[in-house]
């Protein structure tokens, strides 16, 4: 529930009828039958859920907004986690490569070099924008494990790239277009009316969201616009051979759609189409 902001994950999930007071036995077998659970930390951590209403009280940020993320009941060594201050990069990695986290998604090289500094193996994002097979090298000379490649690339020249590293896609999702660092919501609206996300709508009436991040309690120093329709690969699954990994890219769909998407990519017939969809770059030869 939210303690320092406006709406936490706990309130979302119960205003969609999920019941947070569900016993362990239950998340443990959603989670090895659906592969998705949530573990509520009032529930899982007793003491967590006691210094919540003093929070509630304080409606500030505290220490427990840094210790509540890493205290994950089920010791998961595969964790998306955000922090809500640069200052506090290094400092996590640290926490997390101590609690047994052993690698980390880089987006920049910048990133690059705090997950080294903390010891996690670096892995790259595609927004670090590799394109060529000299590039795949360096990353591979800088140590990353693997790394997505630039989803501005040929379909076909991705898969023909030899860099020496374990190399995979972006398969899925609503792609990031444009990092704004002057909010055009911001400008048309002001950001007291604004959710964190809303969107832009073009001349020919089509809507693009745009996420500044204020929902997850943080106003980020930029701007995110995505796509108004999802990139969708998985009714091509000969494509997809010949790449090590493919990134399923979720940003605003809800729990029901991200596994059915899911499964529709391990090939399970009828599993999801979305109405609207998109190839991408992929099949455009721009580069």
């Amino acid at each position: 529930r939210a303690a320092s902001s406006g709406c936490g994950s706990a309130d979302v999930l119960a205003a969609l009828g999920f019941q947070l007071d569900a016993p362990a036995a239950v998340m443990e077998n959603a989670i090895a039958e659906h592969g998705i659970g949530f573990l509520y930390a009032a529930k899982f951590h007793p003491v967590l859920g006691q210094v919540a209403v003093l929070r509630r009280e304080l409606r500030i940020r505290t220490v427990f907004n840094m210790v509540g993320p890493l205290c994950n009941p089920a010791g998961a060594r595969s964790i998306v986690l955000g922090v809500y201050a640069p200052e506090l990069t290094e400092l996590f990695a640290g926490a997390l490569q101590e609690l047994g986290v052993r690698r980390a998604w880089c987006g920049n090289l910048g990133a690059v070099t705090l997950a080294r500094e903390a010891g996690l193996l670096p892995e790259g994002g595609y927004s670090l924008n590799v394109t060529n097979a000299y590039a795949l090298r360096e990353c591979a000379r800088l140590g990353l494990g693997a790394c997505e490649l630039s989803f501005e690339l040929d379909l076909g020249e991705a898969r023909r790239l030899d860099g020496g590293l374990a190399k995979g896609i972006l398969a899925y999702g609503y792609l990031p277009l444009m990092a704004l660092r002057n909010c055009p919501i911001q400008a048309a609206k002001g950001c007291r009316a604004c959710r964190g996300y809303e969107s832009l709508i073009d001349r020919k009436g089509v809507a693009f969201t745009v996420d500044c991040g204020a929902h997850d309690g943080r106003r980020r120093e930029v701007s995110d616009l995505y796509n108004s329709v999802p990139l969708w690969l998985a009714d091509r699954p000969e494509e997809l051979r010949g790449f090590d990994f493919i990134t399923l890219y979720f940003t605003r769909e809800t729990p029901g759609v991200c596994e059915r998407v899911a499964a529709a990519y391990a090939g399970e017939p009828g599993a999801y189409q979305p109405e609207a969809r998109t190839r991408g770059l992929y099949y455009r030869e721009v580069l």
